[in-house]
């Protein structure tokens, strides 16, 4: 994106296996459907949405902090508000920001040319010198790829069609957004049942 964005291959993907949708990431790698990628653009490869959907970051009361620091005590809204405005000053603020978990994703060629490529550049050199910690910056640059590559702030697909478009898996009986397909992290099955209900009910 910042060295070969003129010669790049039609599509891209990045995906962790344990983040993806099941076990088998080579296999949902090979059932996605590139057609789907076309029209959108960007597509997040977890149509889950265990973490990150519908709600995660709540921009409407967070003050600018300096991204390039580290801030240790400060929450996590506000480091994302901040860096935000320091990478894409000229997008407006939304009040929100939501998308799947977990930095996994295809996205068209045509889309990564939607912003200049000092955009990319100016990415690379604040992850390359923020004082913020790892974890904290990937965690910002998770929730802000979808933004980038030219979709809403809250970017949350329905799930079954999110199957059905991107895998071809259509017909799948979901319940509460679960379609038997994501594998949950530490093997407890519907881990969402407490976590996910608290902090959906509370924002």
């Amino acid at each position: 994106m910042t060295i070969h964005d003129t010669v790049c291959p039609k599509y891209h993907s990045v995906s962790v296996p344990w983040l993806i949708e099941c076990t088998d990431a080579k296999n949902n790698l090979q059932n996605l459907r590139l057609k789907h990628v076309d029209e959108e653009g960007y597509v997040n490869l977890r149509c889950h949405w265990f973490q990150g959907c519908p709600s995660a970051v709540n921009l409407t009361m967070a003050p600018y902090l300096n991204p390039l620091h580290g801030n240790p005590t400060a929450d996590f809204d506000h480091l994302y508000t901040s860096t935000l405005r320091y990478l894409l000053p000229t997008l407006p603020i939304p009040k929100a920001v939501a998308a799947t978990c977990c930095s996994q994703f295809a996205v068209s060629a045509s889309a990564i040319r939607k912003h200049k490529k000092d955009v990319n550049i100016k990415i690379r050199k604040w992850l390359m010198e923020t004082e913020m910690d790892d974890y904290d910056s990937g965690r910002v640059l998770e929730y802000m790829w979808h933004i980038l590559f030219g979709k809403k702030a809250v970017n949350c697909p329905a799930v079954d069609d999110c199957y059905c478009r991107t895998y071809g898996k259509c017909g799948l009986k979901c319940e509460e957004g679960d379609c038997g397909q994501y594998q949950y992290p530490i093997n407890i099955p519907r881990l969402k049942t407490w976590w996910w209900q608290v902090k959906h009910l509370f924002g």
